[in-house]
């Protein structure tokens, strides 16, 4: 998924990373989702995407949770269709 998301998103010409000096040479464990500004390790992308696909993670990490929390109450306490897609709209 972090993949596909990246792929959607990534602009070579304006997200890829640049390192003058040529001092980065280990790639980061954390990759495109890496959060910190001052990371000094290799990402192949710069700051402003990577904060840009955290956001997006998030997002669908939310709504993923979410949708399986739903699945989980309504098979437990057996909802009704109609009343769960009221409670999605909540």
């Amino acid at each position: 998924m972090v993949k596909e998301l990246y792929d959607k998103l990534f602009d070579r010409k304006i997200h890829n990373e640049t390192d003058p000096d040529g001092v980065r040479n280990t790639p980061c464990f954390y990759g495109p989702l890496c959060g910190k500004a001052e990371c000094n390790f290799k990402h192949y992308c710069r700051f402003e995407f990577r904060d840009m696909m955290g956001k997006e993670w998030r997002k669908i990490a939310r709504k993923e949770n979410r949708d399986r929390v739903f699945a989980e109450m309504k098979a437990k306490y057996k909802i009704s269709d109609e009343d769960m897609e009221k409670l999605m709209k909540l």
